[in-house]
Protein backbone atom coordinates (compact mmCIF):
# COMPACT_ATOMS: atom_id res chain seq x y z
CA UNK A 1 0.00 0.00 0.00
CA UNK A 2 2.64 2.47 -0.58
CA UNK A 3 0.59 3.97 -3.49
CA UNK A 4 -1.70 6.78 -2.65
CA UNK A 5 -4.83 5.85 -1.42
CA UNK A 6 -7.46 8.28 -3.36
CA UNK A 7 -6.58 11.07 -5.74
CA UNK A 8 -6.13 14.63 -5.54
CA UNK A 9 -9.58 16.05 -4.92
CA UNK A 10 -11.14 12.20 -3.73
CA UNK A 11 -11.93 11.80 -0.39
CA UNK A 12 -11.61 8.50 1.94
CA UNK A 13 -15.06 6.90 3.05
CA UNK A 14 -15.99 7.68 6.27
CA UNK A 15 -16.65 3.86 7.52
CA UNK A 16 -14.70 1.08 6.08
CA UNK A 17 -16.43 -2.51 6.73
CA UNK A 18 -13.51 -4.98 6.61
CA UNK A 19 -13.38 -8.59 6.52
CA UNK A 20 -10.57 -10.47 8.34
CA UNK A 21 -10.35 -13.42 6.02
CA UNK A 22 -9.53 -12.32 2.43
CA UNK A 23 -7.73 -13.49 -0.23
CA UNK A 24 -4.44 -11.84 -0.83
CA UNK A 25 -4.61 -9.07 1.94
CA UNK A 26 -6.44 -10.40 5.01
CA UNK A 27 -8.06 -7.51 7.49
CA UNK A 28 -4.74 -7.98 9.89
CA UNK A 29 -2.30 -6.97 6.99
CA UNK A 30 -4.70 -4.13 5.53
CA UNK A 31 -4.73 -2.87 9.47
CA UNK A 32 -1.07 -2.40 9.89
CA UNK A 33 -0.71 -0.86 6.33
CA UNK A 34 -3.55 1.33 6.76
CA UNK A 35 -2.54 2.86 9.93
CA UNK A 36 0.69 3.89 8.43
CA UNK A 37 -0.64 6.27 6.25
CA UNK A 38 -0.67 10.11 6.76
CA UNK A 39 -4.01 10.38 6.95
CA UNK A 40 -5.79 13.83 7.89
CA UNK A 41 -9.35 11.78 8.83
CA UNK A 42 -9.34 8.36 9.53
CA UNK A 43 -12.06 6.58 8.59
CA UNK A 44 -13.60 4.82 11.88
CA UNK A 45 -13.10 0.49 10.85
CA UNK A 46 -15.50 -1.89 11.33
CA UNK A 47 -14.59 -5.44 11.35
CA UNK A 48 -17.28 -7.90 10.10
CA UNK A 49 -15.97 -11.25 10.25
CA UNK A 50 -17.08 -15.19 11.14
CA UNK A 51 -14.15 -15.80 13.88
CA UNK A 52 -15.22 -16.03 17.33
CA UNK A 53 -12.31 -16.38 18.35
CA UNK A 54 -11.39 -13.53 21.64
CA UNK A 55 -7.83 -13.13 20.17
CA UNK A 56 -9.47 -11.83 16.96
CA UNK A 57 -11.48 -9.21 19.25
CA UNK A 58 -8.22 -8.53 21.73
CA UNK A 59 -6.16 -7.79 18.99
CA UNK A 60 -9.07 -5.88 16.83
CA UNK A 61 -9.04 -3.53 20.45
CA UNK A 62 -5.43 -2.87 19.89
CA UNK A 63 -5.97 -1.00 16.88
CA UNK A 64 -7.63 2.77 17.56
CA UNK A 65 -9.44 2.91 14.56
CA UNK A 66 -11.25 -0.31 15.06
CA UNK A 67 -14.55 1.46 16.61
CA UNK A 68 -16.50 -2.33 16.65
CA UNK A 69 -16.40 -6.12 15.73
CA UNK A 70 -18.91 -7.28 14.66
CA UNK A 71 -19.38 -11.49 14.24
CA UNK A 72 -21.15 -13.18 11.04
CA UNK A 73 -23.32 -14.35 10.34
CA UNK A 74 -25.41 -11.11 10.40
CA UNK A 75 -29.33 -11.34 11.94
CA UNK A 76 -31.37 -8.94 14.00
CA UNK A 77 -30.05 -9.30 16.94
CA UNK A 78 -26.29 -8.22 16.38
CA UNK A 79 -24.71 -7.51 18.82
CA UNK A 80 -21.24 -5.92 18.12
CA UNK A 81 -18.34 -6.25 20.49
CA UNK A 82 -18.00 -2.06 21.09
CA UNK A 83 -14.60 -0.76 21.87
Amino acid sequence: MTEPCSRQGEQLPDVIFLDLNMPIMDGWEFSYEFVKLPLENIPRINIVSSSIDSRDIGKANTYDIVKVFIVKPLSDGVQPHDK
